[in-house]
């Protein structure tokens, strides 16, 4: 019940998704890829189903489920069938859950970076590949799907158009030759049997070791593709280290961690204190704890879609990273339970969020176009 009334306060549209006889009720956020409507690529990739006869529908995958359109359809058109719906994105996971209850319908949800918590093999995996994993995601994406696939299973990926053309001649060179492909404005899609995905050579996961500077410190940490300031530390990262870089951080909440950077930088004044990372983003948490746990920060991690009052804080570090999540933002900083608030990212969107609460600033550091302020006896 509580989880409902959370997303029902962070719905952000209703959407009527009517296709192929079936009708859909869909609540989703602006936190979310392609929250106002059903996008294009799952269009064409839905589509492309119909023209497939060699699929079995028995055990299907919906592989970075967002809030849950394929998957969702996919159970709807196909009672009898078992459906899983996967993402890293915590927050998806849950409109995804909220989501297949509103229409009784009956699936599985699993939190997961990839494969990584997925044990079963399937009939049918689809993906609407998300762009910003580029290539050597999709790579990885594609050895790994042939482990998950049972000997007559089918992928249907479909890629951002700008794909195109590494994806063709990336098969080429293996000696692949797609099932089904079909091509649009701006997408790309293809579908791929189990016994050719095979030929690909297991990737390993897809991050590397990047040193970032703060001031005359340098730090070695493991990133990947897919999370924000993979090669590059922001100026809200480096506002919000230069002003705590010199307090009394006992009992620190980092929100939205990213690769762990800011907590790694302030390693000195952790390393004797109760430090947790929370995220909606399982990759993140991986990567800050892997990365917190080398500079001997014994960090906890609290992997949830949004804060709660359950735990107080002293510190809470808090990231504004797009206007898309004003809802979510919102919401967390109303329902947080910290001492002090450090507040940072853009000026434009951390000045609207200290209007909107009318927070009193103690301190503020400003670079270009980004901020980091102080707020002291916070509620």
């Amino acid at each position: 019940m509580q989880n409902k009334n959370i997303i029902e306060e962070l719905s952000d549209y209703k959407l009527d998704f009517n296709y192929s006889k079936q009708n859909l009720k869909l609540r989703t956020s602006k936190s979310l890829f392609s929250a106002p409507h059903i996008d294009s690529g799952t269009l064409q990739l839905l589509n492309s189903l119909r023209k497939n006869k060699e699929i079995s529908y028995d055990k299907c995958l919906d592989l970075g489920c967002g809030y849950g359109s394929i998957g969702l359809f996919l159970k709807s058109n196909n009672p009898q069938a078992k459906i899983t719906l996967s993402d890293r994105d915590l927050l998806a996971c849950r409109f995804s859950a909220y989501n297949a209850a509103i229409n009784s319908l009956d699936v599985k949800i699993t939190e997961s970076i990839f494969f990584e918590s997925i044990k079963e093999k399937f009939s049918l995996i689809c993906c609407n590949y998300p762009a910003k994993l580029n290539e050597e995601g999709l790579t990885f994406l594609l050895s790994q799907s042939a482990l998950h696939l049972e000997e007559m299973g089918t992928l249907a990926i479909v890629v951002v158009k700008t794909l195109k053309s590494f994806l063709l001649n990336y098969l080429k060179n293996i000696e692949i030759i797609p099932s089904f492909q079909s091509s649009s404005k701006n997408y790309f899609l293809l579908h791929f049997r189990k016994k050719d995905l095979k030929k690909i050579k297991s990737k390993k996961w897809f991050d590397s070791i990047k040193t970032f500077s703060f001031e005359e410190k340098d730090l070695a940490l493991r990133s990947s593709i897919g999370l924000g300031e993979f090669d590059t530390i922001s100026y809200g990262t480096l506002t919000a280290f230069e002003l705590s870089k010199n307090l009394d951080l006992s009992c620190s909440l980092f929100y939205q961690p990213m690769q762990g950077a800011i907590a790694c930088g302030l390693s000195n004044n952790l390393k004797k204190s109760k430090t947790t990372l929370c995220s909606r983003d399982s990759l993140s948490l991986k990567m800050s704890l892997r990365n917190t746990k080398n500079y001997d920060i014994d960090a906890k991690i609290n992997a949830e879609a949004w804060l709660t009052k359950n735990i107080n804080y002293n510190y809470l570090f808090y990231r504004v990273e797009h206007i898309n999540n004003t809802s979510l933002d919102i919401y967390n900083l109303k329902n947080a339970n910290t001492k002090n608030l450090i507040l940072f990212g853009k000026s434009k969107l951390v000045n609207s969020l200290i209007k909107n609460f009318s927070f009193k600033v103690n301190k503020k550091i400003i670079f270009k176009n980004y901020i980091a302020t102080l707020i002291s006896k916070f509620h």
